[in-house]
């Protein structure tokens, strides 16, 4: 059944990430939000669907349906194997005993993929302990051993902002990093990003769980970009401040566990023109004002 799951996954997943592109090259660029919700339901159905599938034996009723069927016996359709069954039995012969490793394999990829989540978390936790409580709000926190602001928390959500960020930010430029953290906390982010690893950790194996999760993030962080926007001024501005601040900490990872994710350059100038395109008078984007090596601040 294990086998049957996650090879039924990668055909099927093809078919899923088709309908979500499908699906959201209706919805206009600047709803983010529900362009995140597309996505985040196509990362369940990668893990639902399969074992759907295999569990209410849909794959073979498909195939049932499209079988040709006939009246007569002699007009039944029939796979002739006769000149090559030495053939597909050797073939069968050899690869079985690699097909019984392969449950064995996912599960100590899963079981790496997991453990890594795990350890993340740890450190999440330790930091936030470590952390202390900033005059700006109760929910803002300081700390001098990260260098990403992050959202942190399930029960009693939080934000920490790097030190060195904190005390030589201007108020604005402050104002715009809480305005985005904070938006992940109101969008229960935090829960939601951990149930995306959790889905990449399971079907670490599988390349539509990364195209949809590559997808989700984005939509993510541009739904807080928004909400942010909205709440400080200008998108312009904003635009550009991401850009100064991606140049200050392009060099730092953000934890595994929190709503922040790896990204490459091309991300981040999808990201600054997207907030460029919705500035009143546009925003011409100088890409040698970003800096090199360039990542993308998912936090």
């Amino acid at each position: 059944m294990i086998l049957r799951v996650l090879f039924d996954g990668l055909w099927e997943g093809a078919s899923v990430i088709a309908i979500a592109f499908l699906v959201n090259r209706c919805v206009p660029q600047r709803n983010a939000t529900t362009r995140y919700a597309v996505w985040f339901a196509t990362l369940l159905a990668l893990l639902v669907v399969p074992v759907l599938t295999v569990l209410s034996n849909a794959g073979a009723l498909l195939l049932a349906v499209v079988q040709p069927h006939a009246a007569v016996a002699e007009h039944t359709w029939k796979i002739s194997l006769l000149p090559g069954q030495p053939l597909m039995h050797g073939a069968a012969v050899f690869f079985a005993p690699a097909l019984r490793w392969i449950p064995a394999l996912w599960l100590l990829g899963a079981g790496v993929c997991l453990g890594r989540l795990g350890a993340s978390l740890v450190r999440i936790g330790r930091l936030r302990k470590g952390a202390t409580p900033s005059q700006t709000a109760d929910d803002v926190l300081i700390s001098a051993d990260i260098a990403i602001p992050i959202a942190v928390g399930f029960r009693k959500p939080a934000i920490i902002i790097p030190r060195h960020l904190f005390e030589t930010l201007a108020a604005a430029d402050l104002d715009r990093i809480i305005a985005h953290e904070r938006a992940h906390l109101r969008r229960h982010d935090v829960p939601g990003n951990l149930v995306q690893r959790l889905i990449e950790a399971i079907l670490f194996f599988n390349p539509w769980v990364y195209f949809a999760g590559r997808n989700l993030a984005l939509e993510r962080e541009a739904a807080c970009d928004d909400w942010a926007v909205r709440r400080t001024g200008d998108a312009g501005e904003y635009a550009a401040f991401l850009a100064t601040l991606a140049r200050r900490i392009c060099t730092t990872r953000a934890p595994l566990a929190t709503p922040s994710a790896l990204g490459s350059r091309h991300e981040l100038v999808e990201r600054i023109e997207r907030l460029a395109g919705s500035a009143p008078h546009g925003l011409t984007v100088n890409y040698y004002t970003i800096g090199e090596p360039l990542c993308f601040l998912y936090c």
